[in-house]
């Protein structure tokens, strides 16, 4: 009976990474009890919830390749689209996943990036609008320091 029990608490556990290997260890201890009322039934909710574990491990995967990709992409749409995925099965930065954090962290530095390079063409409009020498020569500069195209 112990060992339905434990069956039945493991099925309510959350579906995280080590799910799938305690619910199997828990319905192989419960074998044994296969004569005993409620067995099947809890028998039939750890198979669904595998079932359900083994989805979710498949979207947690898909997000982690696709992760992969917007990494070495580096586009913010990519990278915004990829932690989206991830979030939507179950990764985000609170489960402590490296790449998740490794994407939020590059996301931010695109971000930043793209704002600075905002900045420095806003810059360069003032400047040319303002007709003045001095500004648009340090606008220049600040532009082509970002590697951006001032033709």
């Amino acid at each position: 009976e112990s060992a339905l029990a434990a069956l039945r608490d493991a099925v309510k556990q959350p579906l995280t990474a080590g799910f799938g290997r305690h619910l199997g260890d828990a319905l192989a201890l419960a074998e044994d009890a296969h004569s005993l009322e409620g067995y099947e039934a809890a028998k039939e909710a750890a198979e669904q919830a595998l079932d359900e574990w083994r989805e979710l491990e498949q979207r947690r995967n898909n997000a982690k390749m696709t992760l992969h990709m917007a990494l070495r992409a580096k586009g913010t749409e990519g990278l915004r689209a990829a932690l989206d995925e991830a979030r939507d099965a179950g990764l985000d930065e609170a489960s402590g996943d490296p790449l998740v954090e490794e994407a939020t962290a590059l996301l931010e530095e695109v971000e930043a990036s793209g704002r600075e390079d905002g900045t420095a063409i806003q810059s360069l409009e003032a400047a040319m609008a303002d007709e003045d020498l001095e500004d648009l020569e340090l606008a220049i500069e600040a532009c082509r320091a970002r590697q951006l195209d001032v033709r």
